[in-house]
């Protein structure tokens, strides 16, 4: 899918927000231009008027990030995820986001709260997705 979509957004929060970033740069050596903002604003508009032909990639270890604003007093909830028209993939541990409507795809991890591992298994997430990526089309210096 990350291929095949005119534009590709990914977002999240703390450690998440940093996954995206990383994913983003990831992309890069392969020309693959994925968007991304650290303004929470800019990231709620984008995903409010996001096309068909966007795709969005959620990095949410809790899975919150698609419902409320958990920096904000009362974690008010979040709309933009009922008003966009791309295509959502959420990366997370929690798998009760499967059964959300607004996601079109969950990808899981098994998540120990013993220890803080989603920044790790992140990292192993992003390198496997470009491997992938990069086995299917190529590196774009080799050509």
């Amino acid at each position: 899918m990350i291929h095949d979509y005119e534009e590709v957004a990914a977002f999240g929060e703390g450690y998440s927000e940093t996954a995206a970033l990383n994913f983003q740069h990831k992309m890069s050596f392969y020309q693959k231009f994925i968007y991304t903002t650290t303004n929470d604003r800019k990231q709620v508009e984008y995903i409010s008027h996001a096309k068909e032909n966007t795709l969005l990639l959620i990095f949410s270890n809790s899975g919150r990030y698609i419902s409320e604003y958990t920096h904000l007093t009362d974690a008010p909830s979040k709309k933009c995820f009922e008003e966009t028209k791309a295509k959502v993939v959420l990366f997370t541990s929690n798998r009760e986001m499967e059964k959300d409507p607004r996601v079109d795809l969950c990808i899981d991890w098994e998540y120990k709260d013993l220890v803080q591992n989603h920044p790790v298994l992140y990292q192993l997430l992003i390198e496997r997705i470009a491997i992938a990526y990069q086995n299917k089309y190529g590196f774009p210096m080799e050509k």
